[in-house]
């Protein structure tokens, strides 16, 4: 599930800026889709801390507890 939100979040809030453009809130709206790929990539830290490695789709993704920081 944080893998999925690690990866929905950042193309969510590119498509929501695309529409917004130079709007006078597009600025905060930058800083919250950062803000949430921020916890995203939190959680996903403390699910491979607690629980190991993850291998996920097939084995197209391979999450260690090394790779997982560089990430965050």
């Amino acid at each position: 599930m944080a893998f999925l939100a690690l990866l929905a979040t950042p193309l969510l809030g590119a498509l929501v800026l695309a529409l917004a453009g130079g709007r006078r809130f597009a600025p905060e709206l930058n800083v919250l889709f950062s803000l949430g790929t921020l916890i995203a990539a939190g959680l996903l830290a403390a699910q491979v801390i607690g629980a190991g490695r993850l291998v996920l789709w097939n084995e197209q993704f391979l999450i260690d507890p090394f790779n997982v920081f560089l990430v965050t």
